[in-house]
């Protein structure tokens, strides 16, 4: 599934999928922020 909303102003309106598809992001870009530059 692919991020199809311009804005996100709240979780109101989102489906499963899209606030699984938040969560799995946000998850590999806590394992970037972690890697050593």
């Amino acid at each position: 599934m692919a991020w199809t909303k311009k804005d996100l102003l709240g979780l109101e309106y989102l489906t499963q999928e899209e606030i699984e598809l938040i969560l799995d992001t946000a998850e590999s870009f806590k394992e970037v922020s972690t890697r050593e530059i």
